[in-house]
């Protein structure tokens, strides 16, 4: 079961919007929303997409003993692709989701069914989609005494029509280039393309631009005959161009005993969404110091009293906070160095009550001058919250713990406000309010990494409100596994967990060369387009992220572009992810 807060849902849908979605506002009792994937999400009443399925001709559902109709303990019931284009013979599964103001979201046991049974089969269960004949026809959805339809209309030609847009801004991408086997052709003015595909079956498409400036892109298994694709721009791996840095000032710590030093850490607000950071995004790049005498290479963002007393870390252009933390710890720790990112926090947080904190908002980043941001830690973790944590999933060794970080949402992302370390029940420190006064809510990030954070093994995470005081992680996705690439025959390979809604992989050969390259959920097997930019496959870097979305499926973010970069980050609940160099066979 797929179960989200509503308090989450409301912050993904206020991101969402302010990236171009439109609100609607009904006659009911609040606003809907109309995602970039085209999913409308009602907060009640009659006019949603989801309708009474009593015998009255509203949305009564409040007196039961009128008509005899089911009572339903939920707002809305939404149906997933909502509109999609098909070929005679195609199969896609219809995704039902429930929706409530206070229980959040969930997928509906639905019963489905179809308006037209010449036109459309359906598994009444599943939700599994069988075109069988041109034309038109309604998938219907029925749950907890609610009812949903979808258009769906099929085709028999094969024409495949493509949109190619930027992946940050949505503009149109002229004069792309697109290719189907051995099939080329160019996008017009309006990043417009048509391509003839073999009837029925999934269609494996590349784009890509000639000139430049843009991470070529593989689809595979597109079943819709009508796709938005979005290219992310090149910048968008190369990572954040902006620069805070300045002095860190020790006054406001703890004093240090003869056989301690005091370390810390600085850091930017989560500008983007948590869900997508790397354990590495978390350190900057590394530095040369003198620790007693000793060059020793420690990351930008870390700082020792006389030793580093100094910052740098980068952040992305815009509004951000900022935040850092301080405090002794014993030098024979220090000195013995830690093995990978979990290491190095495990350390920390043994000694988290004798560091102090300070965070600052309502910063402004830019590329073209470095900010100059004093740091002063003077605040204790002096509140605590509970955090539950689910058992990690099938393929951990058993023996890792999860980072959790806990997030305060402001101007400027998501910015850490407390650390804990551990499985089962945690209590993670916080610190006091007046460190950060003016908060749209606090958050607990939850992350954990086969063989440990920064080991390079799969990870899970999860973004789980916090409410007076407690967050829960009900469950985890399974992370990635039985990645495989053949660099002679091209076939690639990867198991994601099933409940995913897709997945993205961005390739890396050894000669630099790259690609995107979006995958179903589940077990994938595949070839690796070629009819594209040379993509060197000896040697690979993966770097794989499967995602949760509340009520999209695969097919419906490639009809919408909801694989655009800030739609799909502020659209995911829960990821998966594999970072790796992987040697063809």
């Amino acid at each position: 079961m797929r179960l989200y807060r509503p308090s989450l849902l409301a912050l993904l849908a206020v991101v969402a919007c302010k990236d171009g979605d439109s609100v609607v506002t009904d006659t009911d009792t609040g606003p809907s929303v109309i995602g970039e994937s085209g999913i409308f999400t009602d907060s009640g009443g009659a006019d949603s997409d989801s309708q009474d399925s009593g015998g009255d001709s509203g949305g009564d559902d409040t007196n039961a003993d009128d008509t005899g109709e089911v009572v339903s303990d939920w707002d809305s019931l939404s149906l997933s692709p909502a509109l999609i284009r098909v070929d005679v013979g195609a199969t896609f599964t219809a995704r039902a989701v429930l929706f409530d103001d206070v229980m959040g979201s969930q997928d509906a046991a639905a019963l489905f069914g179809v308006s037209d049974a010449t036109v459309l089969s359906v598994d009444a269960s599943t939700g599994l989609v069988t075109a069988l004949a041109e034309g038109s026809a309604f998938i219907t959805a029925d749950a907890e005494g609610l009812h949903a339809e979808a258009l769906v209309a099929v085709q028999a030609d094969g024409a495949l029509s493509i949109t190619v847009v930027d992946g940050l801004t949505g503009a149109p991408i002229p004069s792309a280039r697109l290719s189907y086997g051995e099939t080329r052709v160019t996008a017009d003015a309006d990043g417009h393309a048509t391509l003839t595909v073999a009837l029925g079956a999934p269609a494996d498409i590349s784009v890509w631009v000639d000139s430049g400036g843009y991470i070529p892109l593989s689809v595979m298994g597109a079943v819709p005959r009508e796709l938005t694709l979005p290219l992310r721009p090149n910048s968008e791996e190369s990572g954040p161009v902006a620069t805070i840095g300045g002095d860190v000032l020790f006054d406001g710590c703890l004093k240090a005993d003869w056989d301690e030093a005091i370390v810390g850490i600085v850091g930017p607000s989560l500008q983007r969404a948590p869900l997508f950071i790397n354990a590495e995004d978390l350190l900057a790049e590394d530095r040369v110091v003198k620790f007693y005498g000793i060059d020793v290479e420690i990351p930008g963002n870390l700082v020792v009293q006389g030793g580093a007393e100094t910052y740098e870390t980068p952040a992305h252009e815009g509004d951000v906070a900022l935040w850092g933390f301080a405090g002794p710890m014993p030098i024979s720790e220090i000195s013995a160095g830690f093995e990978d990112v979990g290491q190095a926090f495990g350390a920390v947080l043994a000694h988290l009550d004798n560091f102090r904190f300070q965070a600052i908002p309502g910063l402004s980043a830019s590329a073209s001058i470095a900010l100059d941001q004093p740091v002063r830690p003077e605040h204790s973790f002096d509140q605590e919250v509970v955090v539950e944590l689910a058992a990690l999933p099938e393929g951990f060794l058993g023996n890792e713990d999860v980072l959790v970080m806990l997030l305060e949402v402001g101007e400027g992302g998501m910015t850490l406000t407390g650390l804990g370390q551990g499985t089962g029940t945690l209590s993670v420190g916080r610190v006091a309010a007046e460190a950060w006064p003016v908060s749209d809510g606090l958050y607990a990030l939850a992350w954990a990494e086969v063989g440990g954070l920064g080991t390079g093994g799969g990870s899970v995470m999860a973004l789980v409100p916090v409410e007076a005081g407690f967050a829960t992680v009900t469950d985890w996705m399974l992370p990635p596994s039985g990645a495989a690439l053949d660099a002679a025959t091209r076939a690639l390979s990867v198991t994601t967990d099933a409940g995913a809604t897709g997945a993205r992989l961005y390739l890396v050969g050894n000669d630099g060369s790259d690609r995107d390259i979006l995958l179903p959920a589940g077990a994938f097997t595949g070839t690796v387009p070629k009819e594209a930019p040379k993509l060197q496959l000896g040697r690979t870097r993966w770097d794989l992220i499967a995602v949760e979305t509340p009520a999209d499926t695969y097919e419906s973010l490639l009809i919408g572009g909801g694989f655009a970069p800030l739609s799909l980050e502020a659209n995911t609940t829960r990821s998966s992810g594999l970072d790796a160099t992987i040697t063809g066979s």
